[in-house]
């Protein structure tokens, strides 16, 4: 994958826990104001590529992934309703068939157009810091609000969520922030919310950029990444609690590992 540009995402590095622990009070008194402050943590310097775009092969066209897009989604609503799963219950809740499964694809690890993001820094940090210990992790900070502005006022306006989302390869592509109205435990848990392209061929910088959403990103270097994770956990912030069930318990004994000090 393509490395971030500094240029569209001006870092800046956190030297200790106390800087991130200064800049997530910032966050929080920016949304206690009222405003969508979303944030989403990577464990590398990565672009913001979604996995369905990571998946397909190269060189298909719009139309393509399009089609090989709905195929996925085909498939996984003929069978999803065998499993006994409780999230299955919130399927088709929401307005718009597209973005209710894609939602719940993507909490499965099918591939989708979506891109994870979180209201909570503490939870983004966490994503940035548990992964790639030799890779430095970042925190990628956007204004949800003036994402989904600069879209009704470029006469792209979804209107609710009702609407598909989908559009015309005639039409310039737009990205949206949302949270689906019917939520898993795992997304309440993680404070989740997406962001998802009206076209399923493009990175989600440059309509960031566009849309004068970018506020920043916060680097978290490789070393700082287990001592990250330790001052997570005493906030009760580990993949016990983001992940219920026994998924989080495997996820957490592997952190007991990555943190261990003899």
């Amino acid at each position: 994958m393509a490395r971030l540009s500094d240029k569209t995402w001006p870092g800046e590095e956190l030297a200790a826990w106390a800087n991130l622990a200064q800049r997530a009070g910032g966050i929080a008194e920016l949304q206690a104001a009222g405003r969508t402050i979303i944030l989403r943590g990577q464990p590398q310097q990565w672009t913001l590529e979604p996995s369905l775009l990571r998946a397909v092969p190269s060189g298909l066209s719009s139309f393509d992934i399009e089609q090989a897009e709905k195929a996925a989604m085909d498939h996984f609503r003929s069978q999803a309703h065998l499993s006994p799963d409780e999230h299955l219950r919130i399927a088709n809740v929401d307005g718009s068939v597209e973005l209710a499964w894609w939602a719940l694809m993507q909490h499965y690890g099918a591939p989708t157009r979506l891109l994870d993001w979180t209201a909570s820094p503490y939870v983004a940090a966490y994503f940035a810091a548990e992964q790639s210990p030799q890779a430095d992790g970042a925190v990628l900070v956007i204004d949800a609000d003036r994402l989904n502005r600069h879209l009704r006022e470029s006469n792209q306006s979804l209107g609710h969520l009702g609407n598909s989302i989908i559009r015309t390869p005639f039409e310039p592509p737009a990205l949206m922030a949302f949270t689906p109205e019917r939520k898993t435990r795992r997304l309440v848990t993680q404070q989740g919310y997406f962001t998802v392209a009206t076209h399923p061929n493009v990175q989600h910088d440059e309509l960031l950029e566009a849309a004068g959403a970018i506020l920043g990103r916060w680097i978290i270097p490789s070393g700082l990444k287990p001592l990250t994770l330790q001052h997570l956990r005493t906030m009760n912030v580990s993949a016990q609690t983001l992940f219920p069930g026994l998924d989080g318990l495997g996820r957490t004994a592997g952190e007991l590992i990555k943190t261990y000090r003899p």
